[in-house]
């Protein structure tokens, strides 16, 4: 789709970079105009809401820029009222165009300012928070509709992949919405099972998978708070509660289940997120002003029903830290009172607009005295006091200084000092001077936006601290590559300090000196015609060297060409979570391919090559600093198919050509020049016994073999599923193989591991990570019948007919292929991802007893757990089915051209798990049958007639027509259609094949969803197949 839409694209990425310029830049009211062709939009609107989160389509102009073909829908739980007509808007810019982006931001969310008469309370809010977590940005915009105005709103920016990429810097991890608005005394953030139906409806799952994730986050929070830090960034959770207690922001999670978002990082940990700050500043309470200033700053810190917060601050430091967070957001906000000369800007910002606003809230005296004073009577309730915002936060500043939680001295940094001139590999010693501390605790990262270590700081004399007892802390700490984040925390029996005050969240940094040639560029091509990607496309592609006798992971950095210029909106970041794929070994070689074809996996760039001038840019993580750069202009001589240009030899500073009409060929992936010691290879990974049993040792082994007959030593590396760093053993050579036996194991352990092989000379290869789970054995399964060219036989819940692979489970007992692996022809690719079927999709991914399941091979995840990365050839391929310990092939099945598998044409097992094979479908004398038996189609000995009675429907889920054909069966009868109330919708007459319109009895177009079709026939069994019919 974005190579179809290229043209397109090219315009509007100039004229809505007019219209984005800092959407959000807080000076600046923002001008939206939508148009509707329909004159009773707003009814419309008002239906889909009702019914749901569907959207009516219009066309957009935004500060002079048109988008065209939006979606819009009216949004709001309480802030939206049928009968109100300055209700909430969101608006969808790339609802029917892909990319169609305001600069990156691809929804808006208009907000109407309930129970807000200042209409600053989300503005200022925002900005208060953005000083300590990830926040979003919002300002104000005038929206129009068909050229009337509506009134003023609070622009919030959506928090989406961009958000994540922006303040996490990763994409596609697990991220959630709070999806309730409940009164109901709900445990918030509470473990409900295993079954995501049990959480949906407090949930929106917002990424395509993530359940798992949730199980874990709350079932440890609730059961083992000890060890909360492992699925959750404490941290983050605290700053959020500060927030929501010490703003009085009780439309939240510290209050109900409500308004907040669960973002997973790049460590696999929650991180929780503000949403609607509307109510903030005592909105929400609607009660006395008193009441809200004397709020408990540890209000529900005891009540079972906030985990986030009885289950954090029971443990004593976090309730110090939880405090020295809200000292410092009250020091630096409220009582020097910054917040109350922003608030008056804002307010002088947006006044004009209000005072214009036709459909404004409340009365613009309202809006004049409500920064400063009470307004009662809002909404027409007399009872309704809604605090002025200095008014109460003057008085609660006060309040909470003075409450016993405040109480005790705080902890002082007087002086800090660190190792200077720091290099990869180096020890770096800490000392801090700190008063009135009894403990001190460093936290350290090399990984921007990643986890903290902890380590505690001495004043012992023996920590490079000093002397004994002087008020000295040091600790020394060994650090890698990348520059040093780290803040200090101390703390006495009373009370604690964060130095600098806003960490986590802000820190100190020290630069650590880049080794010399750390990654290297080190060939490209322009013009690729030959060299095909794993998706078989020959796209252009950069190679990088690692230079290093240790494996370095590019996820987090950056790659561009020549829109380097154009800042780091305009840049790739390879992304977390992939690091199989995104890991160079030592003095290895990856590839990453220039093809904007992102959705391909972490290796592709959203840019393409110019062969006649160029440049490729290496960038890292921190954003800043380049590692490696190459241009080149018509003078290189590049433009040419299948010519590349890289270091020769590897890593030097010496450029030259390769390829065609050069001496030397092309070599991606592997040495420049074809010469030099290659790295040992590994292959035949086993472990027995199969499967591993319970308190019985396990052996892994594997077949490492080196084209340059070095010597090979080599090393098993393993740890528990849950765990972050391996245990090492030593492998030994016996009879051909490299052994290593792990230790006896539990009933359901599970144990991931990898194997390290080194030939002696700083050549080291690392395999993918494997997985054992003790006790398991995979049932057995079929590959029982495949589609690779599908054009009608067979649609998709989205109503696509793509290629499709059908599973058979010949077991009396359901299997769930969660955790299974499924790859086409690419499983031969030791560097190629495999798809894994996600976990939390229990009712989606369980074949049922002596049943079938169907798969999708569209390369369309995003579509649901049963969609494979991958596409089927008609012409060859092949299809595998792998266990979940990534090594065991259940079953497979490989075609050629010569098996003739034309269009709609299906390829299966004559009788379901039988040996022999045919073909079904169209031109054959048999229909295709996917999700259900072959056995009712076929039979061993073609010269057999089929006795039992069989029903076929296809295609199903049908568009306009279905073809119902019944074998083996009676004359005469009917065949009943029905709803899913048990609603008689249509009858036809029994025949052995026909066609149904999807239509009722009285020729009415049936509506889409869920319909059974049974067979009513004197003396036969009754025969029922579910239907869908989509639109």
């Amino acid at each position: 789709m974005r190579k179809c839409l290229s043209l397109l694209l090219v315009f509007l990425a100039i004229s809505t970079a007019l219209a984005a310029q800092d959407f959000y830049d807080i000076d600046t009211v923002n001008e939206i105009r939508l148009y509707f062709a329909q004159d009773n939009w707003r009814q419309i609107l008002k239906n889909l809401y009702a019914q749901g989160k569907e959207r009516l389509v219009g066309n957009a102009v935004i500060n002079g820029v048109p988008f065209d073909s939006g979606g819009v829908r009216f949004k709001g739980n309480s802030s939206y009222s049928p009968n109100r007509i300055k209700n909430p808007f969101n608006i969808k810019l790339d609802h029917i165009i892909p990319g169609q982006l305001l600069g990156p931001y691809g929804t808006l969310k208009l907000a109407n300012g309930y129970f807000d008469p200042s209409f600053v309370r989300e503005t200022l809010s925002y900005e208060i928070a953005r000083k300590y977590m990830p926040a979003c940005r919002a300002n104000y915009a005038n929206l129009y509709v068909n050229d009337v105005l509506i009134g003023v709103y609070t622009s919030v920016q959506d928090v989406d992949a961009y958000f994540m990429n922006e303040h996490f810097h990763t994409a596609g991890q697990p991220r959630f919405k709070c999806d309730t608005n409940t009164m109901n005394a709900v445990t918030v953030w509470g473990y409900l099972g295993d079954d995501p139906t049990s959480y949906q409806n407090y949930y929106a799952l917002k990424s395509s998978t993530g359940w798992d994730t949730l199980f874990d986050f709350t079932y440890t929070l609730q059961h083992n708070p000890a060890d909360i830090a492992e699925v959750m960034n404490v941290d983050q959770n605290l700053w959020m509660c500060v927030f929501d207690n010490l703003l009085v922001n009780l439309d939240s999670p510290i209050n109900m289940f409500h308004n907040f978002y669960l973002f997973c990082d790049r460590d696999g940990r929650i991180n929780p997120l503000l949403w609607d700050l509307n109510m903030s500043f005592g909105g929400f309470m609607s009660t006395s002003v008193s009441q809200s200033q004397q709020l408990n700053p540890l209000r529900n810190s005891t009540s079972n029903t906030f985990l986030l917060l009885k289950n954090v601050l029971s443990n004593p430091r976090y309730k110090k830290m939880y405090i020295a967070h809200m000292r410092t957001m009250i020091e630096e906000n409220f009582i020097n009172g910054w917040y109350a000369t922003r608030g008056a800007q804002l307010q002088a910002i947006c006044q004009p607009h209000v005072q214009a606003d036709p459909n404004y809230l409340y009365s613009y005296t309202h809006f004049e005295n409500n920064l400063n004073n009470q307004v009662s009577g809002v909404f027409g309730f007399p009872g309704v006091v809604v605090p002025g915002i200095t008014q109460l936060m003057n008085g609660r500043s006060t309040f909470l200084l003075g409450h016993g939680a405040f109480a005790g001295v705080v902890p002082t940094l007087i002086s800090q000092e660190h190792s200077q001139d720091i290099q990869p590999g180096d020890t770096v010693q800490f000392t801090a001077v700190i008063s009135d501390a009894d403990y001190v605790q460093l936290g350290i990262r090399q990984i921007s936006k990643g986890s903290f270590a902890y380590h505690e700081m001495y004043d012992d004399g023996l920590h490079g601290d000093g002397a004994a007892g002087d008020g000295v802390y040091g600790v020394g700490v060994p650090v890698s590559t990348g520059d040093i984040e780290y803040f200090f925390w101390a703390e006495n029996s009373a009370q604690g300090m964060f130095f600098p005050p806003r960490a986590e969240y802000e820190f100190f940094t020290i630069p650590v000196a880049s080794t010399t040639g750390e990654i290297v560029i080190n060939e490209i091509m322009a013009k690729n015609a030959s060299f095909p990607d794993p998706f078989g496309e020959a796209d252009d592609w950069v190679e990088l060297y690692n230079p290093n006798s240790y494996p370095v992971d590019i996820a987090g950095m950056y790659m561009t060409d020549n829109h380097y210029g154009n800042g780091i909106d305009a840049w790739t970041q390879i992304p977390h979570g992939y690091p199989d794929i995104t890991t160079i070994p030592p003095h290895g070689y990856l590839i990453v391919w220039f093809d904007e074809d992102m959705d391909q996996g972490p290796l592709h760039i959203n840019d393409k090559l110019g062969g006649g001038a160029d440049s490729v840019y290496l960038i890292s993580s921190d954003g800043t600093t380049i590692i490696d750069s190459f241009t080149w202009t018509a003078e290189t001589d590049l433009d040419v198919n299948d010519r590349s240009i890289g270091r020769y030899p590897d890593g030097s500073t010496n450029w030259r050509l390769f390829g065609v009409g050069q001496d030397l060929p092309c070599t991606p992936g592997a040495s420049n020049g074809g010469e030099g010691n290659m790295p040992p290879v590994i292959s035949e990974i086993e472990y027995s016994p199969y499967p591993a049993l319970p308190g019985s040792p396990v052996t892994v082994s594997a077949v490492i073999s080196d084209a340059d007959a070095d010597p090979i030593t080599a090393q098993l590396l393993y740890k528990d599923y849950s765990e972050t760093d391996y245990s090492t053993l030593t492998m030994a050579l016996s009879a051909g193989r490299f052994n290593a036996q792990l230790p006896a194991l539990n009933d359901g352990d599970q144990i991931n591991f990898r194997i390290r092989a080194s030939d002696g000379v700083n050549n080291d290869i690392i395999s993918p990570e494997y997985n054992i789970l003790i006790g398991f054995e995979a049932p057995l399964l079929y590959i029982n019948e495949l589609m690779a060219s599908n054009s009608s036989t067979h649609a998709d819940e989205a109503g696509e007919y793509e290629d499709w692979a059908e599973i058979y489970n010949p077991n009396d007992f359901p299997v769930d292929i969660a955790g299974y692996y499924l790859v086409d022809d690419h499983y031969a690719d030791p560097n190629y991802a495999l798809t894994r079927i996600p976990y939390g999709f229990t009712d989606q991914t369980t074949i049922p007893a002596n049943g079938f399941i169907v798969l999708w091979f569209d390369e369309d995840m995003d579509q649901g757990p049963l969609h494979i990365n991958d596409k089927l050839g008609n012409s060859a391929d092949a299809v595998y089915l792998i266990a979940p310990d990534k090594m065991r092939v259940m079953d497979s099945i490989m075609w050629t051209a010569d098996t003739n598998l034309a269009t709609d044409v299906s390829y299966g097992r004559q009788t379901d798990g039988g040996e022999a094979w045919r073909l079904f479908g169209v031109g054959q004398d048999l229909p295709a049958t996917p999700g259900e038996s072959n056995t009712s189609t076929a039979t061993d000995d073609p010269l057999t007639p089929q006795a039992i009675p069989s029903l076929s429907v296809y295609p199903n889920p049908m568009h306009s027509q279905i073809t119902i054909k019944l074998d083996n069966t009676r004359a005469g009868g009917t065949i009943n259609i029905y709803n899913l109330k048990g609603q008689l919708v249509h009858q036809l007459e029994a025949a052995s094949i026909q066609t149904w319109d999807g239509k009722d009895s009285r020729g009415h177009t049936l509506g889409r969803g869920i319909y059974f079709l049974s067979v009513y026939q004197e003396g036969s069994p009754r025969l029922t197949r579910k239907i869908c019919i989509v639109k």
